[in-house]
């Protein structure tokens, strides 16, 4: 079974053997609760938290679409 983070706002987007990606909507649920969360719950030897590619957030904002 893979770890889950079950919050308003975050899906996992990929997962794998010992990774899982998760997309956050930071407008409903922040980041820091995230990270806490799985801090608390799993072993997390590594961590790395990326913004959406710019190319994405402006293709959005023409789009008419929350970024």
């Amino acid at each position: 079974e893979r770890p889950a983070i079950d919050l308003p706002g975050v899906a996992a987007t990929a997962a794998e053997a010992h990774r899982t990606t998760l997309a956050v909507d930071t407008d409903v649920t922040p980041v820091g609760r995230v990270v806490a969360l799985a801090i608390e719950r799993f072993a997390v030897r590594d961590l790395v938290i990326k913004n959406p590619p710019l190319d994405d957030v402006i293709r959005a904002i023409y789009a008419g679409a929350p970024a």
